[in-house]
């Protein structure tokens, strides 16, 4: 998890012969010069931690549920190892939940960089506690109505996260919590959310090309799909090669550096 973010530092770090190539998913989007750095927006949606996230949480089966019941959680599918979440959701203080959905990206390669001397890390931050999340602990996880492929449901990782003592609150909050799961995205969003008539409070919308994802994340795909049946995100940062969801407008310029494959995003708010 490598990334030029300024909070994190985790974005992939494999070679990628797509990175320099715009595919055709994309549409400009109306970004203007007048628009707030997205930081500066989500900093009035600012929260104090969950009761449950402090210096004595531990990671077990009864913390995951505490994490999944949140009403404020960022969700990335197709995540990577790209570590946007926390530098402009996490580092606002808006949020201090966030789940990963990557089928590709095995718990292990995640700790691995989340524990990394250098880099490859969240920049500013401590592993404090993890535990390996089995497929059990989030049973029953069922086919999504409309889904016509497979996906296997894999170990996941869920970790909690202490700032360092040399940053403040304007490096982020002094916790943060990563589930990560290895499966398919949009299985991961219908057994999380969209069966229970929920919703995350943001989504990081990136299509990837032939990344292998069966579908597209952006658009009125999918995953749309599914989220308008239970409920649309607050917030969706959108990738420049990606379009955004319906019921959407842009809120805030680019997000403070580039995501995964070096794709800048901005900030869409729903329309009330």
């Amino acid at each position: 998890m490598v990334s030029d973010n300024p909070l994190d530092n985790i974005t992939d770090e494999f070679d990628n012969p797509l990175d320099n190539i715009t595919d055709e998913f994309g549409r400009d989007h109306p970004v203007r010069p007048d628009h707030l750095d997205p930081l500066e927006l989500l900093r009035e949606h600012r929260q104090p931690a969950p009761q449950w996230l402090g210096p004595e949480t531990r990671c077990s089966r009864a913390l995951l549920q505490q994490f999944l019941d949140s009403d404020r959680i960022s969700f990335y599918p197709g995540a990577g190892e790209d570590g946007q979440l926390f530098s402009v959701f996490g580092k606002s203080g808006s949020l201090h939940c966030h789940v990963y959905a990557d089928f590709n990206v095995p718990a292990t390669d995640v700790l691995g960089d989340l524990e990394a001397a250098g880099n490859c890390r969240v920049y500013g931050y401590d592993v404090i506690s993890h535990k390996y999340v089995p497929p059990s602990w989030l049973a029953p996880f069922e086919q999504p109505p409309g889904c016509d492929w497979e996906s296997r449901l894999e170990t996941g990782l869920i970790a909690v996260l202490k700032r360092q003592d040399q940053f403040d609150e304007d490096h982020g909050p002094e916790f943060q919590c990563l589930l990560h799961v290895q499966v398919d995205a949009y299985w991961l969003y219908w057994n999380l959310w969209s069966k229970q008539g929920r919703a995350p409070f943001a989504v990081v919308l990136q299509d990837h090309g032939s990344a292998g994802n069966p579908g597209i994340f952006g658009g009125e795909g999918q995953l749309f799909q599914m989220a308008s049946q239970a409920g649309l995100p607050e917030f969706l940062l959108v990738g420049e090669n990606t379009n955004s969801w319906s019921g959407y407008d842009v809120v805030a310029g680019w997000a403070p550096r580039t995501g995964l494959h070096k794709n800048r995003r901005c900030l869409y708010g729903k329309v009330v």
